[in-house]
């Protein structure tokens, strides 16, 4: 792999990363991008000196307490800012629930009558259709 493969790969994912995070991408995407730059991180603190990385963990945490906890902190700087432009807040503050579809397709079928498709729920179970037909 010559430096300019390299450095092309390199400029790709950092393009794609910026727009997945910053602006619109697929949730799955997204995650992907924030996973992959937290292990690269993580690999980044392995190398330094074990004292160093408990102090730049230490330091993150107390700014991180800061930042929620003081309200003339950062985050509580923000959120009034987003909220007085009337704007959704920026950046980096994200999901990381796992997504998942509305309708789970095995748990579902079709069922045609006249014009009109409904939608069965298959996870019924039998007392709540007795509890229905009384």
């Amino acid at each position: 792999l010559d430096w300019i493969t390299f450095a092309i790969i390199v400029w790709n994912f950092s393009v794609v990363g910026m727009f997945s995070i910053f602006w619109r991408a697929p949730v799955k995407t997204t995650q992907f991008y924030l996973i992959a730059i937290s292990a690269l991180m993580a690999c980044l603190f392995t190398r330094l000196a074990e004292w160093t990385t408990w102090t730049l963990l230490v330091a993150i945490a107390i700014y991180d307490l800061f930042a929620v906890l003081c309200p003339r902190g950062p985050l509580k700087m923000l959120v009034d800012l987003s909220q007085e432009r009337g704007e959704p807040i920026p950046a980096l503050l994200y999901s990381g629930m796992a997504y998942e579809d509305p309708i789970p397709k095995e748990k579902t079928e079709k069922v045609d009558e006249t014009d009109d498709d409904i939608i069965v729920d298959l996870t019924k179970n039998e007392e709540e259709e007795e509890e229905e037909g009384d």
